[in-house]
C-alpha cells in the first residue's frame, strides 16, 4: 500500500491509499498507534479508481469498522478527531469510491515513534 509521507505546520501527515486503502489502513493504524500519543486520524477526498465498492458497501465498510476505530484510538489514549472522521464517513457513503486516511501527528515525538513502526509499502 502506497504511503506519502509530508511535513507540514503542525505536524506530520501521512497519505495511505490503494485498491483496499480504508480496510487496509484501519488495520495497520490500529497495530502502529498501540501506545502513541498525539495522533489524528481523518478521513480526506480522495479514492481508489480501482475495484471501488458501490454505495451500500461503502456504507457498510464505514458504518461498520469507524466507531471501532474510534473505540480503539480512545482507548489507548490517541487524540481522535471524530467530527471530522465521521462527516468524511457520510460524504464517503454516497460515493462510489474508497476512501484514502490521512493521519495529522500533532506531536513531533508521537510522529517520530508511529514512523518508525509504519513499512514503507
Amino acid at each position: 500500500m502506497p504511503i506519502d509521507v509530508r511535513f507540514e505546520p503542525g505536524g506530520v501527515r501521512l497519505r495511505l491509499s490503494g485498491r483496499y486503502a480504508y480496510r487496509d489502513a484501519v488495520r495497520e493504524l490500529l497495530a502502529a498507534a498501540d501506545g502513541a500519543d498525539g495522533v489524528r486520524l481523518l478521513v480526506d477526498g480522495r479514492g481508489s479508481d480501482v475495484d471501488p465498492p458501490t454505495p451500500a458497501q461503502a456504507a457498510a465498510i464505514i458504518e461498520r469498522d469507524i466507531p471501532r476505530v474510534l473505540e480503539r484510538f480512545s482507548e489507548i489514549g490517541v487524540l481522535v478527531d471524530s467530527f471530522e472522521l465521521r462527516e468524511g464517513a457520510r460524504r464517503f457513503a454516497g460515493a462510489s469510491a474508497l476512501p484514502s486516511l490521512d493521519v495529522v501527528f500533532v506531536d513531533p515525538v508521537a510522529a517520530e515513534r508511529w514512523l518508525a513502526g509504519t513499512p514503507s509499502e
